[in-house]
């Protein structure tokens, strides 16, 4: 036999991407290596969407989404989990905003602008959060993250450093549904995704507190910001002046001098942040995340997702 000829071919081809010429929605794609790979302190996948153009970090609070487009309100970005809102239309608040774990997304896509009329509602920005779903094969993975204090330094207004403990851990499992009558592959899949997190949080800050004198009703070492004596004002008597700025024994409310004693001694100088207090907090959190997915015709998939959230939050 002879030996055959040999033929290699190298083809290059360089295409130029087309232009988006649909629409002229402005946003960005956070795909799942993106999600799973960058680091995330805390493990939000809101932090990612901070990488896009026009979005920026705004207050936590109740109905927010913790960040801001465009410099509209955080109550101003809507979140959408496959395809379904979880803004309470009544009251305007975002719902569910943190209540989906990393280990079950699959990619969120944020969009700032010229978006098209079937979002709405917002002035600000959308993220839309693509959720996993189950395969035909049983996959599972775990992990746990943990910070602590060996690499903190103290607080400047502590005394010592605090002991801080960050855990978070969980996992996630997904196949298809299997029953002894029922097989579910490449029908019906599931998809479960838990998350745990315990820390301890050292705080620490300066408030003011009343000297000796003053819980006395004495306020004759007692100035202003500008360093002049205060002057105490009567309102029983015409706001006629306590004389030397000495509240009378006599008008001293018994219920005030119950609560006296508990406040703390001074630890520091000064009229102003004469105290530095220091406190740790424990936070629990525990997110849950369930996904069933029906492929109920070729062309017909129905889904149904259930999430859980707690927190619990106390001093130490």
């Amino acid at each position: 036999m002879q030996v055959g000829a040999i033929a290699q071919v190298v083809q290059v081809s360089a295409e130029t991407p087309l232009v988006n010429t649909e629409n002229a929605t402005r946003g960005s794609l956070v795909d799942n290596s993106e999600i799973t790979q960058m680091p995330l302190l805390g493990r939000n996948f809101n932090d990612l969407a901070l990488l896009s153009p026009g979005i920026t970090s705004g207050p936590q609070q109740v109905g927010g989404a913790g960040m801001s487009a465009n410099g509209t309100r955080p109550d101003n970005v809507n979140l959408l989990i496959d395809g379904v809102q979880t803004r309470d239309i009544a009251g305007g608040n975002v719902l569910g905003v943190d209540s989906a774990n990393l280990e079950s997304i699959q990619e969120f896509r944020i969009m700032t602008n010229n978006y098209s009329a079937e979002y709405g509602q917002v002035a600000g920005g959308i993220i839309t959060l693509a959720m996993k779903s189950g395969t035909n094969l049983l996959h599972g993975s775990a992990f746990e993250y943990a910070r602590n204090s060996v690499f903190d330094a103290r607080n400047f207004f502590a005394a010592t450093k605090g002991d801080l403990s960050l855990h978070q851990f969980g996992g996630a499992f997904d196949g298809p549904v299997y029953t002894k009558l029922f097989d579910g592959r490449n029908k019906t899949f599931f998809l479960v995704s838990i998350e745990q997190s315990r820390q301890v949080t050292p705080q620490s800050g300066l408030i003011t507190v009343p000297t000796a004198l003053e819980r006395s009703g004495n306020f004759t070492q007692t100035t202003t910001a500008a360093g002049a004596p205060v002057t105490l004002k009567d309102p029983l008597n015409g706001n006629a002046l306590f004389p030397g700025a000495i509240v009378p024994a006599s008008r001293l409310s018994p219920i005030s001098q119950k609560v006296v004693p508990y406040w703390p001694d001074l630890n520091r100088s000064g009229r102003v942040n004469n105290y530095a207090f220091g406190v740790s907090t424990f936070q629990k959190t525990g997110k849950v995340s369930i996904k069933l997915d029906e492929n109920v015709t070729p062309r017909d998939r129905l889904s149904i997702r259930i999430a859980s959230r707690q927190q619990h939050l106390h001093l130490v």
